[in-house]
């Protein structure tokens, strides 16, 4: 008995797939490149910093007037206290190994295609990283919120410290004075700034691409149904009375089948074997 042809029911499962896999390429991009600026951000000012660990340090400060032009000197003592490279290489690395997963997410997702035809060259259906992705996510947020805040409340500790030192009402005027003892301190407010912003987009963006997922889990959007074709190859139902699946098909028109009396006035026709045969003549 032949099995029934399956049909699929995926065209529009196919276009709802496909554009939720634009909307998770989008999604890893867009966290790729905030990871690569928190990187980017908290190694330059480290490097300015002499490969200090600026957050929660406590630097020792000398204040002095310029005579050439009137500006404010800024030298950095020896006996400063700076933050434990623990923290700043935490913040470091999880921003580096976030863009990376986040690259290799975009670009699973980008070989993935919803065509069978092409699974030799490319990979698998999307429904068979949608979960994995979705665990990535996850421990991805919770790490980068954690990094996050250690960025945001680390540098908030060394501008008070450099505040209540120097006297000045802001951090950020800090830029514009001449230092000494470090290699540049031009620029190390805005490269945190924008280390804290992008640690928290970065952060947010994960969760987003997580509830995504969850989203695509809850909707099955990913798994295509099937539904199994009429037997009959036109789809037509069978009519009352009918005969079942396995009962013995009715006879072709023109050919009625014997009654049972004709059965019954019929001679008995015995198979004889050649040998038999053989043996009467």
């Amino acid at each position: 008995m032949e099995e029934s042809p399956v049909r699929v029911e995926g065209l529009s499962v196919q276009r709802i797939s496909s554009s939720w896999r634009v909307v998770q390429i989008l999604l890893y991009v867009a966290t790729l490149v905030g990871g690569a600026a928190v990187f980017l951000s908290l190694s330059t000012t480290t490097r300015d910093f002499n490969r200090e660990c600026i957050l929660y340090a406590e630097p020792l400060l000398e204040v002095s007037q310029l005579e050439e032009n009137g500006s404010s000197l800024i030298t950095v003592l020896l006996e400063s206290k700076w933050g434990t490279f623990s923290v700043c290489n935490y913040c470091t690395y999880v921003s580096v190994a976030s863009a990376i997963y986040a690259f290799i997410w975009s670009w699973f997702y980008l070989l993935c295609s919803n065509n069978k035809k092409k699974t030799r060259s490319m990979l698998a259906h999307p429904s068979s990283i949608v979960i994995p992705s979705l665990v990535f996510s996850v421990i991805f947020c919770l790490l980068m919120v954690l990094a996050s805040y250690l960025l945001t409340k680390g540098f908030y500790v060394f501008c008070r410290n450099l505040k209540q030192a120097t006297g000045v009402d802001e951090c950020k005027t800090l830029q514009t004075y001449r230092w000494e003892g470090i290699e540049d301190g031009s620029s190390f407010y805005s490269l945190m700034f924008m280390a804290q912003v992008c640690g928290w987009l970065t952060a947010a963006l994960w969760l987003i691409a997580a509830i995504v997922l969850f989203v695509r889990c809850g909707t099955a959007t990913d798994f295509p149904y099937k539904t199994v074709a009429p037997p009959t190859g036109e789809g037509e139902p069978l009519a009352e009375g009918s005969s079942k699946a396995g009962a013995s098909p009715s006879p072709p028109p023109g050919c009625q089948s014997p009654s049972d009396e004709e059965k019954e006035s019929a001679p008995l026709v015995w198979p004889v074997t050649t040998k038999k045969r053989m043996l009467l003549l």
